[in-house]
């Protein structure tokens, strides 16, 4: 990448944000990186224009110095090991050509689509990479964040005016790619990566209501809907499709045991245990929720009015 320049945009008790403007192949690069006040974390924003063809790849790499570093990443409702691989997987040679399809084995065992979050480290110390962007390629030296990729898609011809072509990919846009970067102390499990990524992906929304017309309602801090537990991870909270109860689906991510209550409203609530169409399991309503390693729960509740 060529540097045209950089720029402090902010500088402020709360964070740092640095501009870097630059070009890749004559594609116009933006890059900002947010540093944060007490907080080990570094985020990073690229933006490209994407103008015409160009048949080059840009990443985002994390290079990684710890040896023998565990890999693993986001899927839904858990996490997978890089070297957990479906048996009899992978790319498959054509019976007429006995060329393999798109990319060889070795090659594509390296490409992951994950689900907000990459861990890279041991028992004792690593790394997380959230990202907005599913698709990475993992080395055992490296992480790469694939952003964009320009190809053609050659199996249909495209008639403009007195030119025969293909189609080009991906279609003229500015594009936007969010990477954050933070380490600690112990593993995946310790650091919560999997929260990172969640946190990354929906972040909050404030908003601030500064008068003195009227009191407010909501304390300072609130939490609205909780159990108890670092391995639980609420997937859902949606309005039941039958009735106006609340339904709540959450999963065991670490691989052990757990038993919560589930705090909605600021109460404890009962509830009851349904299936994934929402039809309850058990007459008797519970009061507190057990979850074997790596199971989902689907629950109803009816909160006071």
């Amino acid at each position: 990448m060529s540097i045209d320049g950089t720029t402090l945009e902010e500088n402020n008790a709360v964070r740092t944000v640095l501009k870097i403007s630059g070009w890749m192949a004559d594609i116009p690069i933006t890059q900002r990186l947010f540093l944060y006040r007490d907080l080990k974390r570094l985020d990073i924003e690229n933006s490209l224009d994407w103008n015409s063809p160009r048949m080059i790849r840009i990443e985002q790499l994390f290079p990684l110095e710890q040896q023998n570093a565990e890999l693993r990443y986001g899927v839904p409702f858990g996490s997978n090991s890089v070297k957990d691989l479906m048996p009899g997987a992978g790319p498959r040679p054509s019976s007429k050509t006995n060329l393999v399809d798109e990319i060889n084995q070795e090659a594509w065992e390296k490409y992951r689509m994950i689900q907000g979050w990459v861990f890279a480290g041991t028992p004792e110390w690593g790394v997380t990479v959230a990202a907005g962007h599913q698709l990475v390629k993992l080395d055992s030296g490296m992480i790469h964040g694939n952003m964009i990729r320009g190809q053609r898609y050659t199996s249909v011809r495209v008639v403009r005016g007195d030119q025969v072509t293909s189609i080009s990919f991906p279609p003229q846009g500015h594009y936007v790619f969010k990477y954050s970067f933070s380490s600690g102390a112990g593993d995946w499990k310790a650091q919560r990566s999997y929260q990172a990524g969640m946190n990354f992906n929906n972040p909050l929304i404030p908003v601030e209501v500064a008068d003195d017309i009227s009191t407010k309602s909501l304390p300072p801090t609130h939490s609205f809907c909780s159990v108890q537990g670092d391995n639980l991870v609420i997937s859902a909270l949606k309005k039941s499709e039958s009735d106006d109860a609340i339904i709540l689906r959450l999963y065991e991510i670490q691989g052990a045991s757990a038993e919560t209550p589930v705090i909605f409203l600021g109460k404890q609530q009962a509830f009851h245990e349904t299936d994934l169409l929402e039809r309850e399991l058990r007459s008797a309503a519970e009061r507190v929720l057990h979850l074997n390693p790596y199971e989902i729960k689907t629950v109803k509740l009816q909160p006071d009015r």
